[in-house]
C-alpha cells in the first residue's frame, strides 16, 4: 500500500484475523483440566473433611519436634515443600470448581509420602495424619468422580 486510507472492509478483515489469532493463542495458553463442581452437598462435605485433616496435618508437621530436629530422616526442604503443598491444596479446595486430576495427584503423592515416611521412622502421629488426609482425599476424588465428565469448560 502506498499510504492511502484503508477501506472499512480491509479494516474488518484485519480485525477479524487479529481476534481469531488472539483467541487461538489464549486457548492454547489455558490448561483446560478436569474441573468439577465443588458445590453439591456430598462434595462440600468431603471438602470440609479433607480440609480439616489437611489443617491438622499441617499443624502436626509444623509443630513436630522430630521433623524440625537435626536427626530427622526427611530433609528440611522436603518438610517446607510439604507445608507449601498443604497450604496450596487447602486454598484450591476453597474454589467453586476443583481440578480433579491435580487434586487426585496430590493425594496419591501424599499417600506415597506417608509410606516412605513410615519406612524412614517418622513419628506415628505424622504418619497417621498423612494417612487420614490421603484417605479423606480419596473419598473426595470418588465424590468428584460421581459427576459425569468435566463440569466446567474453559473457552
Amino acid at each position: 500500500m502506498a499510504g492511502g486510507p484503508l477501506s472499512d472492509n480491509m479494516l474488518m478483515r484485519i480485525r477479524s484475523a487479529l481476534v481469531t489469532g488472539t483467541a487461538a493463542l489464549a486457548k492454547d495458553a489455558v490448561f483446560p483440566g478436569d474441573w468439577r463442581d465443588a458445590t453439591p452437598a456430598k462434595v462440600s462435605t468431603a471438602i470440609t473433611e479433607v480440609s480439616d485433616k489437611l489443617v491438622f496435618l499441617k499443624k502436626v508437621v509444623t509443630s513436630s519436634n522430630f521433623l524440625n530436629s537435626e536427626d530427622c530422616p526427611i530433609d528440611k526442604v522436603q518438610v517446607l515443600q510439604l507445608v507449601a503443598l498443604l497450604t496450596a491444596t487447602l486454598e484450591s479446595l476453597r474454589a467453586p470448581f476443583i481440578d480433579k486430576k491435580q487434586t487426585s495427584g496430590f493425594f496419591r503423592w501424599l499417600a506415597k509420602l506417608a509410606k516412605t515416611s513410615a519406612e524412614r521412622g517418622v513419628e506415628k502421629l505424622v504418619i497417621d495424619a498423612m494417612d487420614d488426609a490421603a484417605s479423606a482425599g480419596r473419598d473426595l476424588i470418588d465424590r468428584l468422580s460421581s459427576h459425569a465428565g468435566p463440569i466446567l469448560e474453559i473457552s
